[in-house]
């Protein structure tokens, strides 16, 4: 359910004695080079349309050691089983809570669905028809709760609106919890509303913090220790249970 991203080539660069293969995506709009990994599409370079492969290689050459130590965590990550369909009674996870699940197969929806929470147990209403109905009924519901939690966080760490930001993009990310663009956009991944409520908070106020200081300097994290104080437990947690955030 991620997206692939489109990229104009793929390519191969020896780092340390290691091969590593990386995509290449170049825009003419472009003004600055960008490296991302993460499982959907493994380590990409964003750059400008001018920057030729030799001077693209040599920029991974220079952030080597940070190239590798994300390429050898992404290959530490266990292959993704297929989706299966959602259970009756089957339990997941939502704001750090293992909920039960009702679900009814209705054939009188048409090809939507509905999904509540009510008394600790997430009441589905899916479609017939589509094996995965039930699943991709939670998800949207899920991604609606996300974004609403995301914006209570927003507003509750700037209550005086002094932050400027672009809008705010609930995705699918498998790796990245939260990005901040250069144009202010506020990207999450909505698998943070399955986690307790202050591993969310501590996401959205380290991505406010960007818009203000764009690298992890001890700057940064002051701004961050100063809407969350205890940032460096819940950023351990998401180490630690971040794989876990799944059903």
């Amino acid at each position: 359910m991620g997206r692939q991203a489109r990229l104009d080539y793929r390519a191969v660069v020896e780092l340390s004695g290691k091969r590593v293969v990386y995509g290449v995506r170049q825009s003419s709009r472009a003004r600055h080079v960008w490296l991302r990994a993460d499982a959907e599409n493994g380590l990409v370079v964003s750059a400008p349309a001018r920057y030729s492969r030799g001077a693209i290689e040599q920029i991974l050459t220079e952030k080597a050691d940070w190239v590798l130590k994300q390429t050898d965590h992404l290959n530490s990550l266990p292959p993704r089983k297929p989706l299966g369909e959602l259970r009756d009674g089957q339990t997941v996870p939502f704001r750090g809570v293992p909920r039960p699940i009702a679900l009814t197969i209705s054939s009188g929806n048409g090809n939507r669905g509905t999904a509540q929470l009510i008394d600790d147990r997430i009441h589905i209403v899916a479609p017939t028809g589509y094996r995965l109905a039930g699943r991709q009924v939670l998800e949207a519901w899920m991604r609606h709760q996300a974004r609403r939690a995301v914006i209570e966080e927003v507003l509750d760490l700037d209550p005086e609106g002094g932050l400027e930001y672009g809008k705010i993009c609930i995705r699918d990310q498998k790796t990245r919890w939260g990005s901040c663009s250069s144009k202010g956009t506020l990207s999450f991944s909505w698998r943070l509303v399955l986690a307790p409520p202050e591993i969310l908070r501590y996401v959205v106020a380290h991505e406010l913090a960007h818009l203000g200081v764009a690298k992890h300097s001890q700057r940064f994290w002051r701004v961050v220790e100063r809407m969350c104080p205890d940032y460096a437990a819940h950023r351990q947690w998401l180490r630690d249970h971040g794989a876990e955030l799944t059903y």
